[in-house]
C-alpha cells in the first residue's frame, strides 16, 4: 500500500511538459491561444492525482448496544421500548446524492429482520441490522451506477469476565436453571436451558457458564457459523461475531424454584458489552435482554448524503444527525480490519474513476487541440497555395496576353470612329 501511494505521489509530482507540471494541481485555468484573434483561446485544467487527493466518500456509524431488565419482545419490551433499533412500517433511510438523485428505503424488510417470539412467546417485530441495511443498498440498481456500496461488522466483547456471569449461593444441595437464547438476523441461533446445582456442602455447580472454553465450543457447534464466538486476547472476556454485520441479540431467564440454591444475579454484561449505568443483572425469576446492532458504513466515489424520518425525533439508531458523507484519502485507508479492507477497495476503485475521468479530460482536450491544428494546417495550406500562384506565375506570357488585348480593344475604337465620319462625308458631297 505504501508502494502504491509512493508511486502516485512520483507520477503526480514529476509529470511535466517544458517544464510545467501537470498532474499536481497546479496546471490549472491554463489558456491556449490558437489563431489570430483575441478570442481564439481554449482554457484547460488538470485535476491534482497527489495521493492525498484522490479516494471517496464515506458515512459511517455504529455499532450500538442496549441492555435491560426486560424481555426483548412485547410492548414493554427492550425491541419496543428503545425506538431506534426497532424498525416499522413508514421509517426509511433515505441517500441523497450529488445532484440531487433520492433513493429511499421505506420497507421494514430493507432495514431490518423480522424476529419471531421471545422465550415467553411475546412477539418481537423487526429489529434494525446493519448487513441487511447493506445488502439493500449493494443490491439497489441505481446506487450501484454511482459506485455506492455497503458494508456492515458487527463484533462485540464482554464488558466483564466471563467468571462475573453467574452470581450465586447455595445451603444445601439444589438445582435452579439459567436459559440463554442468542438471536441473529431473526433466528433463534442458540437455546440452552443450563442447569446449575449445589451439593449438601453448598460447593455450587455452574456447568458450561463456568468454563468460557466449554461455552465457546458449546456456542459454536450449535450456532453453525450465524454466531461466532471466542476469547479476548487475555482469555478472560467473551468475544462474539456475525459473518456479515448481522444484529447480535440475547435474552436470559433465570429459573426461582430451589430455596437450598440462590441464584443472585446473572450478569448480561459477561456476554455482551454493556453501556456504563445500565442496569444487566438479572435475578432469580426474572428476564434481561440486550441487543447489540453493528458498524454500517457507506462509501461512493461522489459526495453524499443520508437521511431519515422525522429528521426532529429519529426514528433509526443509525445517522440521526443526518450526516454528509466525509472524503477519505488513499492516504488515509486502513487495512488492519476486514471492514477496512473493504472500504479501501472502494476509495481505490473511486481513485481509479477519478484518473479515468482525468485521462477522459485531457483526452478531450487533446482532441480538440488536433481539430484546431488539424484546421489551421488546411489553412496554411490554402495561403501557401495562393501564395505559390502568386509567386510562380508567367510575367512574359501575361503581358504579350495583356499587349494582344490591348491593340485589339484599341483597333476596333478605331474602326468605330472611322465608321461615325462616314456620314458626315456623304453630307458635304450632297452639299
Amino acid at each position: 500500500i505504501e508502494n502504491l501511494r509512493d508511486a502516485i505521489l512520483k507520477i503526480a509530482q514529476d509529470t511535466e511538459y517544458n517544464g510545467i507540471r501537470l498532474l499536481n494541481g497546479s496546471f490549472n485555468n491554463v489558456r491556449i491561444h490558437y489563431g489570430a484573434r483575441a478570442a481564439q483561446t481554449l482554457s484547460v485544467s488538470i485535476a491534482s492525482v497527489l495521493p492525498q487527493q484522490l479516494g471517496g466518500y464515506v458515512a459511517s456509524d455504529g455499532p450500538f448496544s442496549i441492555s435491560d431488565i426486560t424481555a426483548l419482545g412485547g410492548a414493554a419490551g427492550l425491541a419496543a421500548s428503545n425506538d431506534g433499533y426497532s424498525v416499522v412500517s413508514g421509517e426509511y433511510l433515505d441517500i441523497v446524492l450529488a445532484d440531487g438523485t433520492l433513493v429511499r428505503f421505506n420497507n421494514p424488510d430493507q432495514l431490518a429482520y423480522l424476529y419471531g417470539n421471545d422465550i415467553a412467546g411475546n412477539p418481537i417485530g423487526y429489529i434494525i441490522d446493519a448487513a441487511k441495511i447493506a445488502d439493500t443498498i449493494n443490491n439497489n440498481s441505481t446506487l450501484q451506477n454511482y459506485g455506492i456500496r455497503a458494508f456492515a461488522a458487527n463484533e462485540v466483547e464482554a464488558t466483564l469476565n466471563f467468571s462475573q456471569l453467574v452470581n450465586a449461593t447455595a445451603t444445601a444441595a439444589g438445582s435452579e436453571t439459567v436459559r440463554i437464547r442468542f438471536y441473529v438476523a431473526g433466528q433463534v441461533v442458540y437455546d440452552r436451558n443450563i442447569e446449575i446445582t449445589s451439593d449438601a456442602a453448598g460447593n455450587i455447580d455452574l456447568g458450561i457458564l463456568g468454563d468460557l472454553d466449554a461455552f465457546i465450543a458449546d456456542i459454536n457447534n450449535e450456532a453453525n457459523g450465524l454466531l461466532i464466538a471466542s476469547k479476548d486476547a487475555s482469555g478472560n472476556k467473551l468475544v462474539l461475531s456475525t459473518p456479515n454485520g448481522e444484529t447480535i441479540a440475547v435474552e436470559v431467564q433465570v429459573s426461582n424454584v430451589d430455596a437450598n440454591l440462590t441464584i443472585n444475579y446473572v450478569d448480561l454484561a459477561a456476554l455482551v458489552d454493556v453501556a456504563s449505568g445500565t442496569t444487566s443483572q438479572v435475578s432469580e425469576g426474572g428476564t434481561g435482554s440486550a441487543i447489540r446492532v453493528g458498524e454500517l458504513q457507506i462509501a461512493g466515489s461522489e459526495a453524499f448524503t443520508i437521511q431519515q424520518s422525522n429528521a426532529a425525533n429519529p426514528d433509526l439508531i443509525y445517522f440521526q444527525t443526518q450526516p454528509s458523507a466525509s472524503f477519505v484519502s488513499i492516504e488515509n485507508i486502513d487495512v488492519t480490519t476486514n471492514l477496512g479492507a473493504e472500504i479501501a477497495q472502494v476509495l481505490i476503485q473511486s481513485a481509479i474513476r477519478q484518473v479515468d475521468t482525468i485521462r477522459s479530460q485531457i483526452g478531450s482536450t487533446i482532441i480538440n487541440l488536433q481539430a484546431i491544428y488539424d484546421a489551421q494546417a488546411v489553412a496554411k495550406d490554402n495561403t501557401d497555395n495562393a501564395e505559390n500562384i502568386i509567386r510562380n506565375v508567367d510575367f512574359a506570357k501575361e503581358m504579350t496576353e495583356f499587349t494582344k488585348y490591348q491593340i485589339r480593344m484599341q483597333s476596333g475604337i478605331a474602326m468605330l470612329a472611322q465608321a461615325n465620319t462616314l456620314p458626315q462625308l456623304v453630307l458635304q458631297l450632297l452639299r
